[in-house]
């Protein structure tokens, strides 16, 4: 960067781009849970029983596709007629909740009938 702005007197972008060499960085294999292992993880969440908190957390969470902050700052009142409305996040350094910025993390996402049953299990305890 100094060696191609120490070359130009005035700044020519495109000029300078050309110079520039951009490490190579690889992209890392995306992983994903299979099916089975999410009915599994399901499957052990239900079966420590707090209060089904955890299935509903787990179902919630894979199917709304939500980071953990936005996990953590889901309320009772992101649920209704089988939607979860995802609005906010938890900010890790604060620990203030705030809203989403973009379209894309601002979702309302319909629920499999196994997650509304444990969703609906959990605010009914």
């Amino acid at each position: 960067l100094r060696k191609c702005l120490r070359d130009h007197d005035t700044l020519d972008v495109a000029a300078w781009w050309k110079k520039v060499k951009l490490p190579k960085v690889e992209e890392k294999a995306k992983r994903s849970l299979t099916w089975d292992q999410y009915a599994g993880l399901c499957r052990a969440a239900a079966e420590l029983r707090a209060s089904g908190y955890l299935e509903a957390l787990v179902r919630v969470g894979v199917e709304c596709c939500c980071r953990p902050q936005e996990l953590a700052a889901l309320r009772a009142e992101d649920y209704a007629a089988g939607q979860v409305r995802v609005r906010q996040a938890l900010c890790p350094r604060t620990g203030a909740v705030k809203a989403r910025k973009t379209t894309w993390s601002r979702r309302e996402v319909d629920l499999s009938p196994a997650a509304r049953a444990a969703v609906d299990r959990w605010l009914a305890h």
